[in-house]
């Protein structure tokens, strides 16, 4: 008898694993696809992954091959925007994996490639904010010192990991609310340290749990308790506004930028915390989470 039980575990372990080897395969056809197809196959490609007509694929499944496939266009183009949306993808992705607690290596992975690619982010931005400011001389100083490029290394690192993410995505995990409800006491605990110091520090971490409370509500909905997404994500944009200020400020004094341009930044960020200050005094955010203390 005990054999007999023993046998039939054995078999639904070898069905797991096959079920796991043709969502792997599934997913690893459509990120290649999009990886290697133009501009209007991409689009057309990226409708189609993670439609509810792939067979056998939870919404786990489908969810993670669409934003496999969403970095993987990313990376291959070189607009403006790229780099932004695929630190976007990989963002959701993270969260995607948190939610449903699995990939654990894998979210450490990304948060690595995250972290590579800060640097050539903050590049971006504030050759963006010059440009817009239109000083010329400033401009091509910051040009040759700043790197708006990410490390070279970064794409192929991310592509070696397809494989790992997507057995993740297969083994069987589901999105959960308890997570959406974890982050907000994150993000209660992070506002909390605010009311007593607003460092740049703190404003930054603020800004990244509630960044990460708002991919999860995007992924389970509503929950009751919890603030909506469109105020996370006010409270995201005033945040990250300052500290895109605070990384500018940094370099601008750095480069000797004459005090026009200073002052002009230093209010920037004035006004941008402001707005965070008054999005996190509403009650959606200050009764909950002193309530979730």
């Amino acid at each position: 008898m005990g054999g007999g039980v023993d046998g039939r575990g054995d078999a639904r372990r070898r069905r797991h694993r096959l079920q796991r080897g043709d969502a792997y395969r599934r997913g690893a056809d459509a990120v290649r696809a999009v990886d290697e197809a133009g501009p209007a196959e991409r689009r057309e490609l990226l409708r189609g992954v993670g439609r509810p007509a792939d067979a056998g694929v939870g919404r786990l499944g489908r969810e993670g091959r669409r934003l496999l496939a969403e970095a993987a266009h990313a990376a291959g183009r070189s607009d403006a925007e790229a780099l932004h949306d695929f630190r976007v993808a990989l963002r959701r992705l993270r969260a995607l994996l948190g939610a449903a607690d699995v990939g654990r290596l894998e979210r450490r992975a990304l948060r690595g490639l995250l972290r590579a690619t800060n640097a050539a982010r903050d590049a971006q931005m504030e050759l963006a904010w010059l440009a817009r400011a239109a000083r010329a001389p400033l401009l091509r100083r910051a040009r040759l010192d700043l790197r708006p490029d990410p490390p070279r290394g970064v794409f192929p690192r991310f592509r070696a990991l397809h494989r790992d993410i997507l057995e993740s995505l297969g083994e069987g995990g589901r999105v959960r609310k308890a997570a959406a409800r974890s982050a907000f006491a994150k993000l209660a605990g992070r506002l909390r340290r605010l009311r007593k110091r607003e460092s740049s520090r703190a404003l930054h971490r603020a800004r990244v749990a509630a960044k990460s409370l708002r991919y999860r509500l995007e992924l389970v909905g509503p929950v009751e308790g919890l603030p909506s997404v469109g105020l996370l994500r006010s409270l995201q944009k005033a945040l990250g506004e300052v500290h895109d200020r605070d990384v500018l400020l940094v370099d601008l004094g750095r480069w000797r930028a004459p005090g026009a341009l200073v002052a002009r930044a230093r209010a920037e960020r004035a006004l941008s915390l402001r707005r965070a200050r008054l999005l996190c005094s509403r009650d959606a955010l200050r009764k909950r989470a002193r309530r979730a203390a």
